[in-house]
Formats: structure tokens, C-alpha cells, sequence
């Protein structure tokens, strides 16, 4: 028995070997694991694949497949040294099947046996994306503007490139697989240069991207920008022509992605003219109350436009103005000036300014008064008595309490001369 046992045993040793000297004649026996295939380029009628080599193969077939791998479009035999594919003549947007195939032996040029592995990817080409197609704003938010667009045939994801025209090297990107893109994290007030690029992703994450983008419509919009909703800046800027009884309202500072500006007058409660103005500088307009010597509102906003020439506003800001609080009289007598105004009905106080010798010099307060008076008496110019016989100009500014602070509500100042006696 023991006899049996051993020769048994030997048998089984000898075909184990005989495993192994076949295994080693034909190359390392592998699974379809063995063989790694990644795509590494594409265009829209192209596209490049890779693979690593197998240890032992004597050459390679290569099949490309439409994606339901019932027909093959192309099928190729490479030697050993060679680990890469290109495939050309392809339809945009598609995705193939690409196998590759090792085997150990080569019959001839094109025919090979001994299979030691194989794999397949999918494999995709760029969508086509002809020169001049354009994107349109759909939406616009703070910090954010959705994009809009055709669909593009065999396109499944479109990236959007954006970068601040005040800082062009960082370049950022949004992605979407439908027909709308939202770009965030606008810097209010910011224009950004945007593209929108059609894609391809195979299973395998390859991205395939039109050669030409998308650029922004303009048909209704001023410039090539897209922006998020602006911000207002500036203050008001304002002049009332008592003579012709017109006022022009405007805004001291541009919001660069503005398309223009609303502007809104009120006597008190009451509306007086509303317009809007595409120019930072306002409008003259023709109105009855601009002779009166009282303080006006004005709610003032700015806008941008979608493709479609629909506005998306600012959120809106107060101002309050009136003519300018000029000086009807100035006397001296005993080392001090008296100084009368027109008064501003609505204004909550006055400010007396005053400088010796020079009109154009350095004024200095020198008097603050309640808006129910009109008039002030002085006797000093900062910490200095007034000095006989020299000349002395004043201004008066009308001033309104806004928000627990008093702010000037006249557009101008008249200055007054006068000799202190």
C-alpha cells in the first residue's frame, strides 16, 4: 500500500510539472485583468488609445466596435513593440468599444494565436461645436448668472470657462449635463470673460471636448461680459436750474456691469419722475418743483440685462438733494458778520463755513444752527477774532439726518463777500 501511495503521489508531481513547462513555453497564462487600456486622446473624428505591455506577447489585435459592439469598425494587428492605436474617420459625439487583444504567437502579419488576455474600454469622440454658436444669460443673481443653450448632438456634460478680466491667468470652470449652467462666486461688480465648451465623458471619466466654444450672445446686451448682479456705487449727482426749472440727476461713480440706472424723484410721498438712463450721467429733465427751495427724494437703483433684455436690479438706495442754500445777505458791524440764507424746507440744520482773504481757500465751520433759522451772527474764525477791514467769504450747507447722521442735501454753494467792519 505504502508502494501504491508513493507512485501515486509521483504521478501527480510529474503533471504538475508538465503544467508549468507548458505554462512558461506559451508566456505567463493571464486573465483578461492583464491587459490595461486607457483612452488618452480625442477629437471630434479621432481618437488615440494606450495600453501596457504584456509580458510574453508576441503582438496585439485591436477592434474598435460601434456601442453596441454588434459591428466592428476597425480592426488592427500590431507587433509586440507597439502599445498605442490611433482611430480616425470617426463620428462626432460617439462612443465606440475599443478592444485590445494579446496573444503569444504570431502566424503572419496579421494573424496571431495563444490568447494570454485581453480588455475594452469605451471610447468617445468630441462633439462638434461649429465657430459662431453663442450662449445667452438666462438668469441673474447675486454672485451667480445661469447660462442657457441649444443642446449639442452627442454631447453629455458642457464646462464653462470664466476668468476676471482683472486677473486673466485663473481660469475657473463650472459643469452641467443639461442644456442650462450656473456660474458662482462672482465678485459683485466684476466682468468675467466666459466660454461654454460641449464634452463627451466616457465610463471611464475621458473627457472629450469641443475643439470651438461657445461665446455670449449679444444681440441685446452691451458688451461680451457676463457678471452677477451689480452693486450700486457712487452718490447721487445732482443739479437743480432754478431758471429753467430742470433738474439733472445722475450718478457721481460708474457700476462697471451696469447696463444703466433707474432713478426715482419724490416731493415728500408724492412721485414726481421716474426714468431710466442707460449713461452714468443722468438725465435733465423739465419739473415744477424745482424752483422750490425744499429737500427731495431720490430712490435710485442700477440694472443689467439678460439675453433677453429683461432687467435684474440693484437693491435700491435713498438720496436726498435739494437747491442750493444760497446766501441772500451778509453785514458787519462791531468785529462780526451776520449772514441770512434762503431757507430749505426739510432740511434739519445748517452748516455756516467762512475763510479770510481767499475765495478759494480752506473754509472752516463757524457756525451749526437749527433748520427752523436762517440767519447766524459770528464773532471768530476758528480760535481767531475776526479782523477789521479784511474780507471774509461764507457759505451756508443744508443738511438732512439720515439714519442718526446728517448729510448734505445742497448741490452747490454760493459764496458771499463781505469787510468786516
Amino acid at each position: 500500500m505504502k508502494k501504491i501511495a508513493k507512485n501515486y503521489f509521483a504521478k501527480i508531481m510529474l503533471a504538475f510539472a508538465f503544467v508549468l513547462a507548458v505554462s512558461f513555453a506559451h508566456g505567463k497564462d493571464v486573465n483578461a485583468a492583464t491587459v490595461s487600456v486607457s483612452q488618452v486622446s480625442a477629437s471630434d473624428t479621432s481618437a488615440k488609445i494606450q495600453w501596457n505591455t504584456v509580458s510574453g506577447a508576441a503582438g496585439y489585435k485591436i477592434t474598435l466596435y460601434n456601442s453596441s459592439k454588434t459591428v466592428a469598425v476597425k480592426t488592427e494587428t500590431e507587433s509586440a513593440s507597439y502599445t498605442y492605436e490611433y482611430f480616425s474617420g470617426l463620428t462626432s459625439g460617439t462612443s465606440y468599444i475599443a478592444k485590445v487583444e494579446a496573444y503569444s504567437t504570431k502566424v503572419n502579419y496579421s494573424t496571431y494565436t495563444g490568447l494570454l488576455g485581453s480588455a475594452e474600454i469605451e471610447v468617445v469622440t468630441a462633439p462638434s461645436l461649429s465657430s459662431g454658436t453663442n450662449y445667452n444669460v438666462s438668469s441673474i443673481a447675486s454672485g451667480k448668472t445661469t447660462l442657457s443653450y441649444s443642446a449639442v448632438s452627442g454631447a453629455n456634460r458642457y464646462r464653462a470657462e470664466y476668468y476676471s478680466t482683472s486677473d486673466t491667468s485663473n481660469k475657473l470652470s463650472a459643469y452641467s449635463d443639461s442644456d442650462s449652467l450656473t456660474v458662482s462666486d462672482l465678485t459683485t461688480n466684476q466682468e468675467y470673460s466666459c466660454r461654454v465648451y460641449a464634452q463627451r465623458v466616457s465610463s471611464t471619466g475621458f473627457v472629450a471636448e469641443s475643439s470651438y466654444s461657445m461665446s455670449l450672445n449679444t444681440d441685446k446686451v452691451t458688451n461680451s461680459y457676463i457678471c452677477g448682479l451689480p452693486s450700486l456705487q457712487g452718490s447721487l449727482d445732482y443739479t437743480f436750474y432754478s431758471a429753467s426749472k430742470k433738474i439733472n440727476l445722475g450718478m457721481t461713480e460708474n457700476t462697471v456691469t451696469a447696463n444703466g440706472y433707474e432713478f426715482k424723484l419724490y416731493d415728500g410721498n408724492k412721485k414726481i419722475k421716474s426714468f431710466s438712463e442707460s449713461s452714468r450721467y443722468g438725465k435733465t429733465f423739465s419739473s415744477k418743483y424745482a424752483s422750490k427751495n425744499k429737500v427731495y427724494k431720490a430712490v435710485v437703483r442700477a440694472y443689467t440685462y439678460d439675453s433677453t433684455g429683461k432687467k435684474y436690479y440693484t437693491k435700491a438706495k435713498t438720496f436726498y438733494c435739494s437747491k442750493n442754500c444760497d446766501v441772500t445777505k451778509v453785514t458787519s458791524k462791531s468785529k462780526k458778520i451776520t449772514a441770512k440764507w434762503t431757507k430749505i424746507s426739510g432740511a434739519d440744520r445748517y452748516v455756516v463755513y467762512a475763510v479770510k482773504g481767499n475765495k478759494n481757500g480752506s473754509y472752516k465751520k463757524v457756525a451749526t444752527v437749527k433748520g427752523s433759522k436762517s440767519s447766524v451772527t459770528f464773532s471768530k474764525l476758528g480760535k481767531s477774532k475776526l479782523t477789521k477791514g479784511k474780507t471774509y467769504y461764507i457759505y451756508v450747507m443744508a443738511q438732512k439726518k439720515v439714519n442718526g447722521k446728517y448729510v448734505n442735501v445742497s448741490d452747490d454753494y454760493y459764496c458771499y463777500k463781505v469787510k468786516v467792519k
